[in-house]
């Protein structure tokens, strides 16, 4: 590879950080509008060549957004239902397993493109009341 179609590669790369075009959304942003992004997030499309649908590149960057935004340990699992509106996924959702392992027991919430996405791992106590979040990042 040449120089400048290296450092061509670089900037280019670094240009899409921070930008809604960056995979996943950026690190770190914050919801300005919380309802919108969690309707947002559960939006799918159909994957050509397959019988079911995937996540959006905006709900991916729309799940980054509310899982940034919303402190979720020490609700209730049932809580946690209703604030991320699980009634919203789709049946046509085709991603519904784990991508990483969990152990039994975690709800998890994938939002895959079928090229990358993220899951979220919840993990609860004995009396369902939410201890840890963790996030993936899916490749």
């Amino acid at each position: 590879m040449h120089f400048r179609t290296f450092i061509f590669t670089v900037l280019l790369s670094c240009s899409a950080w921070g930008s809604d075009a960056s995979p996943g959304g950026t690190p770190g942003e914050k919801s300005t509008d919380l309802s919108k992004d969690i309707k947002e997030m559960w939006r799918v499309t159909k994957l050509e060549n397959e019988n079911f649908s995937a996540s959006s590149d905006q709900a991916i960057s729309a799940a980054n957004r509310v899982f940034n935004t919303i402190e979720l340990k020490k609700l209730s699992k049932d809580e946690i239902i209703k604030t991320l509106r699980l009634d919203l996924r789709s049946p046509e959702y085709g991603y519904v397993a784990p991508f990483w392992p969990v152990k039994k027991g975690t709800l998890v919430l994938r939002f895959d493109s079928g090229m990358y996405g993220w899951q979220f791992n919840l993990y609860f106590d004995k009396k369902a009341i939410c201890k840890k979040v963790e996030r993936q990042w899916i490749h």
